[in-house]
């Protein structure tokens, strides 16, 4: 085993001077409340929604302002042919899908929320788009490939690892006793792992007939399907029904491993009383809303209309 850290000296976003941050979060509640009135369907109104949101943390952000750059620690730990790289950051999967393309080792897998926490770091279509993701994001796409870089650079310092063959698209081949990659060690694929947005979900929050199909597909070859998202529970409940999706699924960022129909958790990680109330004071001292994750939605102490709703 071999373990290498590194530091990354990452330049910070260009910040909109705090009125023009202002006005445009106006106007993206405008469009989000007109969204709401036209009663368009769930999903796009979500997308109106987390836009406005994103916009006011952008507008936090151009108030406080931030250095020019900020140091990220990063890790890679090998085993073999094997190797996890650990960032700081939720790291958007077009920049993960970069490193391991990049990667000398055969098997690379992308860890984030490792060593501090820095927020997302979106790539340029987000930011063109301007989801939420990347209005909070206190890095443009340029922060996210200087990241990618310094990561496989800190790769290739951990040497040459032993090479397994690789089958087409890149894939790891199975080789005798030697699992390809994501199956078991017998070479047979077991669970498929999904993100919801872009992935399972349509741009509109539908399921298409081609996700339908595919997911069944896997499902009668024998390999369970489960889905992976930051959402609580009840927020993926119409997901689960409708794909038919039996078992645990990874929901709240991984603190919350649950079948979300029937409410049987196999793993869960929460906060104590006494740290909740610490993180509330700090919160009611600086005049910050809080909003409270439970597996069947949440609490606030921001009683506006929108937030409600």
């Amino acid at each position: 085993m071999a373990v290498r850290r590194a530091s990354v000296t990452s330049s910070t976003r260009e910040l909109p001077a705090p009125a023009e941050a202002r006005r445009h979060a106006v106007e993206l509640e405008k469009s989000w409340l007109a969204a709401q009135a036209a009663g368009v369907p769930a999903p796009q109104e979500r997308i109106a929604r987390t836009r406005y949101e994103g916009s006011l943390m952008l507008a936090v952000l151009a108030e406080a302002g931030m250095p020019r750059t900020m140091e990220l620690p990063i890790a890679a730990v090998a085993v073999g042919d094997a190797v996890w790289i650990h960032l700081p950051v939720e790291l958007f999967a077009s920049f993960g899908l970069a490193i391991r393309e990049r990667s000398p080792f055969a098997w690379t897998r992308v860890v984030g929320y490792t060593d501090g926490y820095f927020g997302y770091v979106a790539d340029e279509g987000a930011h063109r788009d301007g989801v939420y993701e990347a209005s909070a994001s206190r890095f443009d796409a340029g922060g996210g490939k200087a990241l990618t870089d310094a990561a496989v650079e800190l790769l290739r310092t951990l040497g040459a690892p032993p090479q397994r063959a690789r089958g087409p698209g890149g894939h790891l081949a199975v080789t005798g006793d030697r699992a390809r990659d994501g199956a078991t060690v017998d070479g047979t694929l077991r669970l498929l792992v999904c993100d919801l947005d872009g992935t399972l979900l349509e741009p509109d929050g539908s399921i298409s007939d081609r996700t339908r199909a595919a997911v069944q597909a896997v499902r009668e070859a024998g390999i369970r399907v489960a889905v992976a998202t930051g959402r609580v529970p009840i927020g993926i409940a119409r997901v689960v029904r409708a794909l038919d999706l039996d078992g645990p699924q990874i929901t709240m960022h991984g603190a919350l491993v649950t079948a979300p129909l029937t409410g049987d958790s196999v793993f869960s990680v929460t906060l104590g009383p006494d740290e909740v109330d610490e993180l509330l004071a700090v919160a009611a001292e600086i005049d910050m809303p809080v909003l409270l994750c439970y597996p069947d939605g949440f609490r606030t102490n921001d009683l506006r209309q929108e937030v409600i709703d």
